[in-house]
């Protein structure tokens, strides 16, 4: 994404410049559709930002903050009670307080990264197709898990996010489909806030996620299993 919103750029200061005399492309005008919508989102942020509580402050870095702002988050929001209903519904076990309470205030929102434009996190009902391989990481980890959205922020093809009953995040990783000792899961963080600022901030990648130290997550899959209860 990264690549194409650079060929954009020297497309466009070409037309400027009058190297090349053609109408943007479909895609191009969606891009900068989007680039202008995400700036006034930041404009209306950063006004909504002087009003937030101290204690709102203390949850969230800054640029977190903003992020959060521009996607429609606000001090003590509120997902409708029918809403948070309807995600439990299709959930394949009771959602614990820690979840709901989650859910609850951040359901609903698209979230955009510090690492530029293609990059989301969506927090809310996920694809059953994405959650096909839910009980072996269960397995794995020995605990119950809740699907709690999705984001491509850290893979291109996208990783479904996972809370545990103590309300600790996670995130699929590569899964072998043929045999079970490929299973794989990364731990994110302890808590819903924390795992907003590691996504929300997140600003490089490497061939071999989460190879990155700066990304505070930790890899298991079934050889190393064990590890994975030192959260516990």
């Amino acid at each position: 994404m990264q690549k194409l919103v650079s060929l954009f750029r020297i497309a466009i200061r070409s037309i400027k410049l009058g190297f090349a005399q053609r109408q943007p492309q479909a895609w191009e005008l969606e891009l900068e559709k989007f680039r202008v919508d995400q700036a006034g989102r930041t404009r209306a942020a950063l006004q909504l930002l002087a009003k937030l509580s101290d204690a709102a402050r203390r949850r969230f870095s800054e640029p977190v903050l903003l992020r959060l702002l521009a996607a429609g988050w606000r001090e003590g929001r509120r997902l409708p009670p029918e809403e948070l209903a309807a995600l439990q519904a299709v959930a394949a076990h009771p959602f614990p307080t820690v979840v709901t309470d989650g859910l609850s205030e951040f359901g609903g929102l698209t979230l955009y990264p510090h690492s530029g434009l293609g990059r989301f996190a969506w927090i809310g009902e996920v694809d059953k197709d994405l959650t096909e391989h839910q009980s072996q990481l269960e397995r794995l980890l020995e605990r119950s898990l809740h699907p709690i959205g999705f984001s491509n922020i850290f893979d291109d093809d996208g990783l479904v996010i996972y809370s545990d009953d103590a309300g600790r995040l996670f995130a699929d990783g590569e899964m072998g489909s043929e045999n079970p000792g490929d299973s794989r899961i990364d731990y994110l963080a302890a808590s819903f806030d924390r795992a907003l600022e590691i996504m929300l901030r997140y600003s490089a990648k490497s061939d071999e996620w989460p190879g990155v130290p700066a990304s505070g997550m930790w890899c298991y899959n079934k050889v190393s299993a064990d590890a994975a209860h030192s959260i516990s």
